[in-house]
């Protein structure tokens, strides 16, 4: 079967091409709207890029067709994979979309603002552009589904969850199931799992027996632990408290807490860990984001394996996750009393295995594939 996997952002669209789980080609049309649009795409290890004219999303399809025609046949298409952020309470599972489900999934767009509306323009312009194909939709949030009420009610009157569903959903759900889903294929005792996805955006997931039961983003994925550009959590509080002493409308209050905290707001640098990390020894700033950012991966791993009752394996992966030695170092130290014990020269390396002999805890470095993740998604929902 051939498959076409679409993320589809506010001014991006990320695309996949696989025939049965095999990638053939990837990409992005990034910028769109806006006199620095270019395509860049990658077919067996080679990299290309191409500055073009892209004012839509529709656009960058069609240019898509043009300029890879000979690799994407869209005639051969059988399935289009489209990743949502935010399913809701109603949808919990992958989805055939049809035009009068799409109507109640359009209805989610004020759980998640920024990220949904694109999302469904993108399903909007494949059904469109890709006739006879079937339009899959994956949630980022169907993962999770699996929480028990006691992971994700908060602790406001429940008045508001049976009026507006707020309540811990989680994201990155399809990262969690993929790299859950490799790491079982390496340690032979996978019972208590915790994920940790770490990049811009990052999320730990605590998994039993292969079912998400809590993970650290909430009702938005702002929740959580520090991240890039993301406050994570905080005293709720603090938000009047600044809206107040700064004169901040609520859009611009947001706006700090997404785009202007974490790594960036702490180091006054920026959110690339690459760079805090070449001024680790150097700059106050970096040293001191970085020390905030591993104490939260500390605290919320430590409080997830009083959750699971213990600890089996620990993954980690994302782009920091994957490629940080000094991160992966700094956490595992401060673990030891699970029994987690660090190969330093596996970790400096980024192996995939990268515990001890002796460590109690098996830890990995599994990078992540959302994409092939979502393939599988759509075959099981087809099978």
């Amino acid at each position: 079967m051939h498959f076409l996997v679409i993320n589809s952002g506010s001014s991006s669209l990320k695309f996949s091409y696989f025939h049965n789980e095999a990638c053939v080609v990837s990409g992005l049309c990034e910028e769109l709207n806006s006199d620095r649009s270019r395509m860049k795409w990658e077919i067996d290890g080679k990299k290309e890029a191409i500055n073009l004219v892209m004012h839509t999303h529709k656009d960058a399809i069609n240019e898509v067709r043009a300029k890879l025609g000979n690799i994407i046949d869209f005639a051969k298409i059988d399935v289009v994979v489209h990743r949502v952020v935010h399913g809701g309470e109603e949808f919990r599972s992958p989805l055939i979309v049809t035009k009068e489900n799409l109507e109640k999934l359009q209805e989610l767009n004020s759980l998640a603002p920024l990220h949904n509306p694109p999302n469904l323009l993108g399903i909007e312009v494949m059904m469109e552009l890709v006739l006879g194909a079937k339009q899959i939709a994956i949630f980022d949030t169907a993962f999770h589904a699996t929480l028990p009420q006691k992971a994700f009610l908060y602790g406001i009157p429940y008045e508001f969850y049976k009026k507006y569903h707020i309540r811990k959903f989680g994201f990155h759900g399809s990262s969690h199931a993929f790299v859950y889903s490799e790491a079982k294929k390496i340690a032979s005792n996978h019972s208590r799992v915790i994920t940790a996805h770490l990049g811009n955006g990052s999320s730990l997931c605590a998994i039993k027996d292969g079912k998400s039961v809590d993970t650290t983003m909430g009702f938005t994925p702002l929740e959580g632990t520090l991240m890039g550009t993301r406050s994570g959590t905080i005293d709720p509080a603090i938000v009047t408290f600044l809206m107040a002493k700064e004169s901040l409308s609520i859009s611009e209050v947001e706006k700090v807490l997404n785009k202007k905290s974490g790594l960036l707001g702490l180091s006054e640098i920026t959110s690339d860990m690459r760079i805090l990390e070449s001024q680790l020894e150097t700059h106050a700033g970096a040293k001191r984001a970085i020390e905030v950012f591993c104490y939260h991966l500390v605290k919320f791993i430590g409080s997830y394996a009083a959750v699971l009752n213990g600890l089996d394996v620990l993954v980690f992966t994302g782009g920091i996750g994957e490629k940080s030695p000094i991160v992966r170092r700094a956490v595992c130290k401060e673990l030891a009393y699970l029994g987690v014990e660090l190969d330093e020269e596996k970790n400096s390396k980024n192996e995939q295995e990268i515990s001890a002999v002796n460590s109690k805890v098996k830890i990995l470095v599994i990078k992540t594939n959302e994409e092939l993740e979502m393939v599988r998604e759509a075959k099981k929902l087809i099978a």
